[in-house]
């Protein structure tokens, strides 16, 4: 990098002195010095040519009668054209330290006395501002104060060197990515985390078999209430649904109606057909966007929002694969009367003559209808849809299918735009 700042003072009548400053430095170390130049001319207005000449040179802070900051005298020689060339900075110092002036701390001076007969009676006096404050200088007393010490900073983080000092990085709110193994015992804010197998304190970090125990018990209590009948499944927008124990699965008994993933990030409901057609992220709508349609008969999802890493189902359930569903449908005696089994009775919601309903699994089916790829809306009260999680190819999916002429429970391909009801089923 290179700065050069060019200055021309007249200190009389008679003595015309241009000066010169210059500095030449690179980012990684800077030179402590500022060149000067000066032309040298006596009281007859001639040049002093290859002669020693006196020089005392000042930094002055703040104003031209300011605080010297740095004072050095030097005794040059003028060149056959009565120019001097001196470096600041290298001369004999009368007071201050060149190498920590603070050039950040305002305005400077340079402040130049010469004795044309190379003596100590200075008879020209000029002063000059630093209009461009020497970068190099700057940066290495201001811009860039670290020693490269680590132990030089201030407020400093703490590394922890060891798990006796890792407490230290265990205080307040911490994240931790990536997949880390801790044993034995860690401490943190004067308390101990200990991995053990069966937790007592507060402190205890639990094994995964631990937690995995008390799941199985959280799902006998479940089994219990909802053999009683009166287990509800909360979702995360605080919808309650009632769920049905058929065989060794457990299903909600109602259609979902949740607005958003398990995270807490809406669903988008899509009411324009246009912008239904080319999704290909995650949607819901409602039938013939009537919000009392989902109200009853839940909302229609696209396909996207079954794979979502975010998660429709609440937690511990999941849409059913494909596989999922024929395990329902050969436990009911296949799929030609599964679906007799699985519908609502009567003609509340299935328009007559809703063939074969009994609902004896207390599933209790009812026929939401969809919304198909080509962005009509279909089929309530004589067909209900839902969805699978099983992907046939980059654009199909199976799902199933249930009307109100037949028994049967219709193994279907759909498309990913399609809009179908889901069932969750518990892992």
């Amino acid at each position: 990098m290179n700065l050069k700042l060019t200055k021309i003072i007249s200190f009389s009548l008679i003595i015309l002195l241009p000066l010169t400053f210059f500095l030449s430095t690179t980012f990684a170390q800077s030179p402590q010095k500022i060149s000067y130049q000066a032309v040298v001319r006596n009281s007859s207005n001639q040049l002093v040519t290859s002669h020693a000449v006196g020089i005392k040179i000042s930094i002055l802070q703040g104003s031209e009668t300011g605080t010297a900051v740095y004072v050095e005298t030097q005794a040059p020689i003028t060149n056959a054209n009565g120019l001097v060339t001196i470096e600041i900075g290298s001369g004999t110092i009368v007071t201050g330290t060149f190498a920590i002036i603070n050039w950040a701390a305002g305005t400077y001076f340079i402040k130049t006395e010469t004795d044309p007969s190379g003596g100590t009676s200075y008879t020209i006096t000029g002063t000059s501002q630093l209009l461009s404050v020497p970068y190099a200088l700057y940066a290495n007393t201001a811009g860039n104060a670290f020693s490269g010490n680590y132990a030089d900073l201030t407020n400093k983080p703490i590394i922890a060197d060891s798990i006796s000092n890792f407490a230290v990085l265990l205080t307040g709110n911490q994240t931790v990515t990536g997949n880390k193994t801790f044993t034995g015992t860690i401490s943190a804010s004067n308390q101990t985390i200990t991995n053990v197998s069966d937790p007592v304190t507060k402190q205890d970090a639990a094994t995964k078999a631990y937690v995995d125990a008390l799941k199985q018990q959280i799902k006998i209590l479940e089994d219990n209430l909802i053999a009683a009948g009166t287990y509800k499944l909360p979702d995360i927008d605080g919808n309650q649904y009632n769920v049905v124990k058929i065989n060794n699965q457990v299903w909600m008994k109602e259609n979902l109606k949740v607005t958003h993933y398990c995270n807490g990030d809406s669903i988008p409901n899509v009411s324009d057909s246009l912008v239904w057609n080319i999704l290909t992220t995650g949607a819901s709508c409602d039938y013939r966007n009537t919000l009392a349609n989902s109200t009853i008969y839940g909302k229609l999802y696209n396909f996207y929002t079954i794979v979502d890493s975010r998660k429709l189902c609440p937690t511990g359930w999941h849409v059913p694969t494909d596989a999922e569903w024929t395990l329902l449908t050969t436990y009911l005696g296949g799929e030609s009367i599964a679906g007799g089994k699985l519908k609502e009775t009567g003609f509340t919601h299935w328009i007559a003559p809703n063939t074969g309903a009994t609902n004896i699994t207390g599933y209790t089916a009812l026929p939401g209808g969809f919304r198909s790829s080509s962005t009509t809306f279909l089929g309530i009260g004589e067909y209900g849809a839902w969805w699978s999680s099983t992907a046939i190819s980059t654009s199909s999916v199976w799902f199933r299918g249930m009307g109100n002429t037949g028994s049967n429970v219709g193994s279907s391909i759909g498309i990913k735009q399609n809009g179908y009801s889901v069932r969750c089923l518990r892992d």
